[in-house]
């Protein structure tokens, strides 16, 4: 790796853990000194960096199983942001201390009085929320690092056994990553409302985490063309691809997401309008 770079990365990586480390004070003081707005405020900004991660993971899975090109140049830029996924989920751990102020069904009195909630009180409780959460992640990260670990030795041969491993695991991988963001996420997310509902609120979850992902790379590839090797490749073609695939990824979550609004607003459906009405209120 080009020295100059190198050292860049180790300065970066230095003020990141300093960074961390004050981020992480600052949550220790908030969550004493206003804990309901620090669970909420951890949840959202541990999704997001997660939605990142999970980006990464279904465009390099995509990839793999294509061979687009547009992915050559920022295959490692996906593969470093989905080999995050072991310390989110060393993350997700706070998260557990605010389950009962968090989410309506894990307080027994909303429950009590609530006939939605107790319709899915066998489903919705915190032993299978604990357990979905555990095995979600388990797939996640041993999936991870095996895509990883052929990845690397695709690298190191030219016998092509690594890349068909890949692929075979990169179809079924992108129809796992669909279900286990779906179950995720509606866990996570959509059960932070009561009674409220929606089908295609993982679509919106997928297409946000695919842009993301796709925004991150081009902020990489665009951070790293000043060094060596990706100093020495063309790279007006990868920009562009990638500037088409953000624009239309950009329109895809607005048309989703505002199709969402306009037909529950037009139909003035009472369980579904909650997520809205609380968002505009700014609760």
């Amino acid at each position: 790796m080009n020295e100059t770079l190198l050292a860049r990365l180790n300065r970066f990586q230095i003020i990141g853990l300093i960074v961390g480390l004050i981020g992480l004070a600052l949550c220790v003081v908030g969550a004493f000194v206003n804990t309901d707005n620090f669970f909420g405020a951890y949840l959202f900004g541990y999704l997001f960096w997660l939605g990142l991660a999970l980006g990464c993971f279904v465009v390099a899975m995509i990839h793999y199983l294509t061979a687009g090109q547009w992915g050559e140049e920022t295959r490692r830029v996906y593969e470093a942001g989905y080999m995050t996924l072991p310390l989110m989920a060393v993350l997700f751990l706070p998260i557990f201390f605010g389950v009962h102020r968090l989410y309506p069904w894990a307080r027994p009195d909303e429950v009590a009085s609530d006939k939605v909630l107790q319709a899915k009180a066998h489903y919705e409780n915190f032993p299978m929320f604990t357990g979905r959460m555990i095995v979600i992640f388990a797939i996640w990260i041993v999936m991870a690092l095996l895509l990883r670990r052929w990845s690397v030795a695709q690298d190191q041969t030219k016998d092509v056994a690594p890349l068909r491993r890949m692929r075979t695991l990169s179809g079924p991988g992108i129809v796992i990553y669909g279900l286990t963001t779906t179950v995720a996420f509606v866990d996570w997310v959509m059960s932070l409302e009561a009674d409220w509902h929606s089908t295609m609120f993982p679509v919106i979850i997928w297409i946000g985490q695919v842009l993301s992902a796709y925004a991150f790379a081009t902020m990489a590839l665009a951070w790293f063309k000043e060094y060596k090797p990706i100093s020495g490749l063309q790279l007006t073609a990868p920009f562009h691809q990638l500037g088409n695939l953000l624009l239309a990824f950009v329109i895809f979550w607005t048309y989703v997401g505002f199709g969402q609004l306009l037909i529950i607003w037009s139909g003035n459906l009472p369980h579904e309008i909650t997520w809205y009405l609380h968002h505009i209120e700014g609760r």
